[in-house]
């Protein structure tokens, strides 16, 4: 849909942990409903691959499911991983990552 409403727009389906743009290329990143995706024993490994293409002092925005542990939906089969607030700001701090603004649990981040 994008594509076709932008025709001369580039667009890549990457996953984050195949990030292979220059590094420090962007000023920001979105992961709007992207992160909960990905196992909890990756998701450092997650963070530290989008800040490798994040330029010093960029900015983000990260949405996550809010409560514990991870699973499959079986609803529509697809996995999600859950975090208490406390949690990912854990997650978020030991990658580098500091929390400048939130709304409704889902941060926007600001890169150290």
């Amino acid at each position: 849909m994008a594509q076709k409403r932008n025709p001369q727009a580039v667009f890549k389906h990457i996953g984050v942990h195949s990030l292979d743009f220059p590094e420090h290329e962007f000023d920001g990143f979105w992961t709007a409903a992207t992160l909960l995706h990905i196992l909890k024993d990756r998701i450092d490994e997650a963070l530290q691959k989008i800040k490798t293409q994040v330029k010093s002092g960029g900015v983000g925005f990260i949405t996550m499911k809010a409560g514990a542990g991870e699973r499959e939906d079986p609803e529509i089969g697809r996995w999600f991983a859950y975090y208490s607030k406390e949690g990912f700001q854990e997650v978020l701090e030991r990658n580098g990552y500091q929390v400048i603004e939130e709304k409704n649990r889902q941060p926007n981040i600001y890169l150290k």
